[in-house]
């Protein structure tokens, strides 16, 4: 897409940790991402998610079976990384 790249996800992922930490009474976030997924990785780990794990074939999908990265942030760290 033409989109792509111009700081959207960016923006949109800072907007909402920025509001879901203070809207809500939670400490942290968790994502569950295919490590083929490198841009979600990156946009992820951008804004204070920090990798906990790996595990396979954990999602059936169209295109088979797909593995996970598991990630986690943190209140505090979110809001220092935005």
């Amino acid at each position: 897409s033409d989109e792509w790249g111009k700081g959207y996800a960016s923006e949109a992922m800072s907007a909402f940790l920025g509001h879901i930490f203070a809207a809500r009474d939670i400490d942290h976030l968790t994502a569950d991402v295919d490590p083929r997924n490198a841009a979600s990785l990156q946009l992820l780990k951008k804004h204070g998610f920090v990798e906990t794990g790996r595990a396979k074939a954990t999602w059936n999908t169209h295109i088979g079976l797909c593995d996970s990265v598991y990630l986690v942030c943190q209140a505090k760290t979110s809001a220092s990384s935005s």
